[in-house]
C-alpha cells in the first residue's frame, strides 16, 4: 500500500510538472508501473495563460533585438589593439596624433583593471588617436627599451615622440586629462 501511495504522489508531481511545461497532461506518461491509471483520469488538462503573457513575450523579443543591435554597434567602436616589436615603429613612432601604449600582463591585477579604462580612452580619442597594448611577457626587450619596470605603464606619444608616462592603475577620466594636457 505504501508503494502505491508513493507512486501516485510521484505520478501527480510528474503530471503537474508536465502540465506546467507543455500545456496539458498526456494520456499516458508511463506504462506498466501503475501510475498510468491515476494519470489517465486527467487525460487533458488545459493550462490557462495569464493575461498579457503574450505581450510580455513580445516585449522580451524587442529587448533581445536591442541587445543584438548594441552588440553590433560595439563591434564598430575603436578599441585598443595588441602590437609587438615588429609593428611598434610603424604604429607608434611613425603614427600621427595621440597614441597611448599600454604595457601590461594578463596576470597583473592593476593591468586587468586598466584594460577597460583604456578601451574607454580609445573610444574617447576616436579618429584623433589610438591605444595599443604591449604584453610585457611576450615583448620583454621592447619593455626594456622604454624603461618599463612596473606595470601597468602607459606611455603617451604625440606624432611619434613620447610626451607622457603613467605608472600604475589610472581611470579613463584621469588619463584623458593627461592626454588633453599634451594636445
Amino acid at each position: 500500500m505504501g508503494k502505491m501511495i508513493h507512486l501516485f504522489f510521484v505520478g501527480s508531481l510528474l503530471s503537474a510538472s508536465m502540465a506546467f511545461f507543455s500545456g496539458c497532461v498526456p494520456a499516458e506518461v508511463s506504462q506498466g508501473n501503475g501510475v498510468d491509471k491515476a494519470i489517465s483520469a486527467t487525460q487533458s488538462i488545459p493550462v490557462k495563460v495569464a493575461p498579457g503573457a503574450n505581450a510580455v513575450a513580445a516585449e522580451g523579443d524587442k529587448v533581445k533585438d536591442k541587445v543584438a543591435e548594441a552588440k553590433k554597434d560595439v563591434a564598430e567602436i575603436p578599441t585598443s589593439t595588441p602590437i609587438n616589436a615588429a609593428t611598434f615603429d610603424e604604429k607608434v613612432l611613425h603614427g600621427k596624433g595621440i597614441i597611448v601604449v599600454d604595457f601590461w600582463a594578463p596576470w597583473c591585477g592593476p593591468c586587468v583593471r586598466t584594460g577597460p579604462e583604456m578601451e574607454k580612452v580609445a573610444v574617447a580619442l576616436g579618429d584623433k588617436g589610438k591605444v595599443y597594448k604591449v604584453n610585457v611577457d611576450d615583448e620583454q626587450q621592447l619593455a626594456q627599451n622604454y624603461n618599463v619596470v612596473s606595470i601597468p605603464t602607459l606611455l603617451i606619444f604625440k606624432n611619434g615622440q613620447q610626451v607622457g608616462k603613467n605608472v600604475g592603475y589610472i581611470d579613463s577620466v584621469r588619463m584623458m586629462k593627461i592626454i588633453d594636457g599634451v594636445k
